[in-house]
């Protein structure tokens, strides 16, 4: 995965044009589509000061460890104008995480990406708390903690409201089974399990200890 934070500064190139547009200032996300529509990038400055321009999702041609790749010429304008109101990664971050049971998670720490950089996977927590010997060291939990981008998120003004189980470990998929669960199918144990291991009927037990008396 890959973290939001990390392209803020990269190098855009037009592979079109042949030219450096300039660097990524902040990354637009669309939550609905759980994945990236755009960047805001900044035009390197000439005689007149540099500005911004919103370079969309579909215009993307690559992302690479140290550029990202456009072709400008493939958006329109209209296109280009949705991409306004939605959510930016400098206005997420810091907005705090509150669970349907009431527990406060944290707050937005980053924004976790696909590999292609361009899907959403989840949204870092981080404490909130704003220092301590654990945040100096890089050894705050809840920073290795991750909300699911596909959990049912219920944006507000002030709170975003996630439900309980859209919390997940760094790492950890989000279709792997607890492990008791895991060790009660294995055992056959869990609900539902079927035992494979045949049982004597007790009839037939009464048969063969009835046989082995006639024997004797």
């Amino acid at each position: 995965m890959i973290r939001a934070s990390e392209l803020r500064g990269r190098s855009v190139v037009d592979v079109n044009a042949g030219e450096r547009l300039g660097t990524i200032d902040d990354v637009i996300l669309d939550p609905a589509g759980r994945q990236v529509a755009g960047y805001v990038v900044s035009e390197r400055p000439g005689l007149l000061g540099g500005k911004e321009v919103i370079v969309p999702g579909s215009a993307v041609h690559a992302i690479g460890p140290d550029a990202v790749t456009v072709r400008r010429g493939e958006q329109s304008d209209a296109e280009t104008g949705r991409l306004g109101p939605l959510p930016r990664l400098t206005r997420v971050t810091g907005r705090k995480m509150v669970s349907e049971s009431g527990r406060l998670l944290g707050t937005i720490h980053d924004i976790l990406l696909a590999d292609d950089g361009m899907g959403v996977v989840g949204y870092a927590l981080g404490s909130g708390s704003g220092g301590g010997l654990g945040n100096l060291l890089g050894r705050d939990k809840d920073q290795q903690r991750y909300v699911r981008a596909d959990s049912d998120l219920r944006v507000g003004y002030d709170v975003i409201v996630v439900p309980d189980d859209a919390v997940l470990a760094s790492g950890e998929r989000a279709d792997a089974a607890p492990p008791v669960e895991r060790r009660a199918v294995e055992e056959g144990t869990a609900p539902g399990a079927v035992d494979d291991r045949v049982e004597p009927d007790a009839a037939e037990t009464r048969a063969v200890r009835s046989e082995g008396r006639q024997v004797e």
